[in-house]
């Protein structure tokens, strides 16, 4: 519970003026399972990334995969567009458009590129959650893997 009220807080203290930021939240979604993997502007952070992923959907179509980098510390965000593929049905891929990494404390970092995360329909039980981006100034790869535990996922709607 203390990742979802950090990444909560975070997510909606330190949003600014981003697209899709003036979206009411619609649903917002913690999966339990491991933080398998997560490099940072090309510099590994697994030891640093705790269990748990919330996803954050937004009323305009965006969509946020939060995880917490250092217990109570800083949150890091895949943001995405409205834009998803459903390439067999079953796989979803979330295009992603920016990063934000949020601090306690300080003023969030904001990244622009490219990028996607990819996983199968929620309702399916374990699942990996995929996510890869770069940036669009440095060139520099944030990748995430998380392995969802299979537990059930229980949206609340706003």
């Amino acid at each position: 519970m203390r990742l979802a009220a950090l990444l909560l807080a975070s997510l909606s203290v330190s949003a600014g003026p981003a697209v899709g930021q003036d979206g009411a939240t619609e649903s917002l979604i913690h999966l339990e399972g491991d933080c398998a993997s997560l490099v940072m502007w090309d510099e590994d952070r697994s030891v640093d990334c705790q269990d748990g992923l919330l996803v954050r959907k937004y009323d305009d179509g965006r969509i946020h995969f939060s995880v917490s980098v250092t217990s109570g510390c800083c949150a890091l965000s895949f943001e995405g567009s409205a834009e998803m593929r459903f390439p067999d049905g079953d796989a979803v891929i979330q295009i992603i458009d920016r990063i934000s990494f949020h601090r306690a404390g300080g003023p969030p970092i904001w990244s622009e590129g490219v990028g996607d995360c990819r996983w199968f329909h929620v309702a399916r039980g374990p699942m990996t959650i995929a996510c890869a981006f770069s940036g669009a100034h440095d060139g520099k790869s944030t990748l995430l893997l998380f392995e969802a535990d299979g537990a059930a996922a229980d949206p609340q709607r706003f």
